[in-house]
């Protein structure tokens, strides 16, 4: 697969190229102007959706490597929370907002080991941080979605090409050659 998409990104390229050769930048017909806007079209269509998608399918896999480093980061502070007197029993619903407000004003260290209220924020500031990462992944992951959109409407102006090509060349034979008889 990933050979025949460089040969269409490679014949996407050259083609262009070829059909501005072929006109002889001589744009007497509305068919041959047509023909020439739609190849300007899908070729444009085509690196921009090939560009965006390559950009989102790096952006995810970076996302999702960062949300592994996160969940192991964050199972270690958990647990380091379990191992604290009462620790498990410190963060309940908004006492977060304690914790982190302990922290700053405190100035508590960022890493004491037998420090209560430092390592239940860094353990609720990770648990946002994955929260925060998720949802980056899951906007991703729909702007993906898109792009199924965009592929649809890739090859249905490309099907447009192809048709106006295809009368491109009726009429051609059909004018040009009747000059023989």
């Amino acid at each position: 697969m990933k050979t025949l998409l460089s040969w269409h990104i490679y014949a996407g390229v050259l083609g262009p190229i070829l059909v501005l050769l072929h006109t002889g930048h001589k744009y007497d017909s509305p068919l041959g102007i047509a023909l020439t806007a739609m190849t300007l079209i899908v070729v444009l269509s085509g690196f921009i959706g090939r560009f965006f998608n390559a950009r989102i399918s790096r952006t995810i896999k970076a996302q999702k490597a960062m949300l592994k480093d996160l969940n192991r980061a964050y199972e270690e502070e958990a647990g380091k929370l379990r191992e604290l007197p009462g620790g498990t029993s410190y963060i309940r619903p908004f006492s977060w907002v304690l914790a982190r407000k302990a922290h700053r004003v405190l100035a508590i260290p960022e890493r004491a080991e037998q420090d209560l209220p430092s390592v239940a924020a860094h353990t609720v500031e990770l648990a946002e941080s994955i929260a925060d990462v998720e949802y980056a992944i899951r906007t991703h992951e729909t702007f993906k979605r898109a792009f199924k959109i965009w592929l649809r409407g890739h090859i249905l102006i490309s099907a447009v090409l192809y048709a106006l090509l295809a009368l491109h060349v009726w009429s051609a034979i059909h004018f040009g050659l009747r000059w023989f008889a």
